[in-house]
């Protein structure tokens, strides 16, 4: 997840100033080696993380992690079966594992059970939103928590009413969707509106991710006709609808926008044509105010840009050719998309990573890590300092 940066315009420009220069003196030494009869440097290796694999006796054999803040602590669920029960928790660095529940007074424990869906996500703050889950069964709602602080014995728990929320900024604005599946915003006392929707016939809409600055973004589908990714300038603005790859399966398009840093470039997924009935999916990046939308590619098969930071990095997952189990990636100008596996110099034996990852400002990214045993456990990737 990533919040509106302020100063990203000026490190923007910075970037592409020191982008420039290394193009030019790596091309000089290209035409030098050539000339001299010599083979061209090789390029600059890419980015290395270590893994920190997560784990608490409290977890279930599914124990996945879902965001990311700029403080390195992530928030994630782990999933029951048949007499377990399914919880969220928090990872911290500095402390470890803390269980969702244990920070509820008796008489919310007694009412929530914080089944916070795929969607949940943590700010700078610390607080959490995501789909609550009552236990008496009657339902869930979207809520937002408030951790306890010094000299505070419980959290803050609030129902906000709506369906589901998605994403959370440090004001404590949140973006999700309503019940009648509206994307909508809350604001900062927890009064809810709905998003203006794009024209036509929608079936449903999704607000995906809140920057401090207000700008949202989402998706809307028109049912039959296709789905489009949206952009709101503020919850007050009309949506802006960014274009897509190409047509996807019955020749209408297909996209969603998940993610956007403090330079205006949003990522998602768009359709890309079709294989057989079926829609191809491709990863993409569209940089505000016009674009154009460009194709991060694919490992073969579909993908999907879930995360960005201020610094141009995107995470995401891809699926093989003719697979479709999917694996993180990274993406860079220089390197194009990687697989995150690749980059991580003390993966455990036999462990491979399942999902998608989300990123933060210092590159350290909250990924899934699928063990020899088969167990999922929730992991956090610290960069290795470049030499």
């Amino acid at each position: 997840m990533n919040l509106k940066n302020p100063n990203a315009k000026i490190r923007t420009r910075l970037a592409r100033v020191l982008a420039f220069t290394s193009a030019v003196l790596l091309l000089a030494m290209i035409g030098t080696s050539e000339a001299n009869g010599q083979k061209p440097p090789p390029p600059p290796p890419g980015p290395k993380w270590t893994m920190e694999v997560i784990d608490h006796p409290a977890f279930n054999a599914s124990t996945t992690s879902h965001d990311i803040n700029s403080s390195g602590h992530i928030v994630g669920r782990s999933v029951g079966t048949t007499g377990q029960e399914t919880f969220s928790f928090v990872y911290k660095p500095e402390s470890g594992v803390t269980l969702v529940n244990d920070w509820l007074s008796p008489a919310d424990a007694s009412t929530w059970q914080i089944f916070l869906y795929s969607g949940s996500s943590i700010n700078d703050l610390g607080q959490i939103t995501g789909g609550g889950k009552l236990r008496n069964g009657s339902g869930s709602s979207t809520i937002r928590l408030t951790p306890p602080t010094i000299g505070q014995q419980y959290a803050l728990i609030e129902d906000l009413g709506g369906s589901d929320s998605h994403g959370i900024n440090l004001f404590g604005e949140v973006a999700g969707d309503s019940d009648l599946s509206e994307a909508a915003y809350w604001s900062p006392t927890g009064d809810m509106s709905l998003l203006t929707p794009p024209a036509g016939s929608i079936a449903y809409s999704e607000a995906w991710e809140i920057a401090n600055s207000g700008e949202i973004v989402g998706t809307a589908s028109f049912g039959s006709a296709g789905s489009r990714a949206l952009y709101w300038a503020s919850p007050a603005a009309s949506p802006v609808v960014l274009p897509y790859l190409a047509l996807g399966a019955n020749n209408v398009p297909s996209g969603t926008a998940d993610d956007m840093n403090g330079s205006g470039v949003i990522v998602g997924y768009s359709s890309k044509g079709k294989s057989g009935t079926a829609t191809v999916m491709r990863a993409f990046s569209y940089a505000l105010p016009s674009g154009p939308i460009k194709d991060l590619g694919s490992f073969g098969g579909n993908s999907r840009a879930e995360s960005i930071n201020d610094g141009g990095m995107i995470v995401g997952w891809s699926t093989p050719k003719s697979s479709i189990f999917s694996k993180p990636f990274y993406y860079t100008t220089a390197t194009g998309m990687v697989d995150l596996k690749t980059a991580i110099i003390n993966l455990p034996a036999g462990a491979s990573l399942v999902g998608g990852a989300e990123i933060n400002e210092l590159n350290q990214i909250a990924v899934t890590v699928k063990l020899s045993d088969g167990r999922q456990r929730p992991a956090l990737l610290t960069p290795v300092p470049l030499p």
